[in-house]
Formats: structure tokens, sequence, C-alpha cells
């Protein structure tokens, strides 16, 4: 029998991206065509075409402004999802490359998921305040 692979395949209906094939040999794993999005890709861009947008949007039945709660649909999960890809393990020490909104919310998920330790490496001074001021040790 032969052992389960734990890379996530896409389903055989999954046509949006023709190169699938090219992506799985740079990344090790193959990504959609749709927005760019896949479980290893993100859609960060100052404008996106949006076809059907009145089917995926979620409305946020709230008194909170747009701002407060913009990253929960994009940049929170793509951070979550870099820490738990991770298995984080109660008691780990955690490093996070990257300390800008994607690196600062996979530095919050890795907490929550159990890290001991998380470690903040970037170069831009700005971000490593920020990530110390959360508690987070950092490398510059």
């Amino acid at each position: 029998m032969a052992a389960a692979s734990l890379r996530p395949e896409p389903a055989p209906e999954e046509k949006t991206n023709p190169n699938a094939g090219v992506a799985e040999k740079m990344f090790g794993h193959p990504v959609a065509g749709i927005f760019g999005y896949s479980h290893l890709t993100g859609g960060q861009a100052e404008y996106a075409r949006v076809p059907f947008a009145d089917v995926g949007p979620i409305r946020i039945e709230s008194d909170l402004a747009d701002e407060q709660v913009l990253f929960l649909s994009d940049i929170l999960p793509t951070g979550y999802m870099g820490a738990e890809m991770c298995d984080i393990q109660d008691g780990d020490v955690v490093a996070v490359w990257g300390a800008g909104p994607v690196g600062q919310f996979a530095m919050d998920s890795a907490r929550v998921l159990g890290a001991a330790m998380v470690i903040a490496i970037d170069d831009v001074p700005y971000r490593l305040e920020m990530a110390a001021s959360q508690g987070y040790r950092t490398i510059d």
C-alpha cells in the first residue's frame, strides 16, 4: 500500500492554472489561477478584478469600520496558514522571516498555536519595533 501524500492536490476539475505543473516544480505545490490564490500564494494588490463579487464577500453586521475588519479575509488567514503549516507544538521556538503585516499575523498565530517563543527576523526598524512591542524577540 502506497504512503498517503500530505501535499494538497487540486481537485480534478481544477483547471484555473494551465501551468500548475510549472508552479509545482518551483514551489513544491501547484497553485490555482484564481486571483493568484491557493494555499501558497496570496492576492496583495491595490486593485483586483473580482468576478462574481456579489457571491464571495461577506457582510459584517456591526458598527466596525472597514479598517477594523479589512484583514479578516486575507492577511490574517495567510499568516495563520503559514503558522499552521509549521505544525507548531506547545513550547516550540518559532522564527518568522518578515515582520510586515502577514508576518505579524503569523507571529500572533504561532503564539496562539502554542509557541513558547516567537522570533521576528527583518531589516526594517519599525517592523521590528512593532514586533518587540507585542513581546516577540527580534533579529535585525
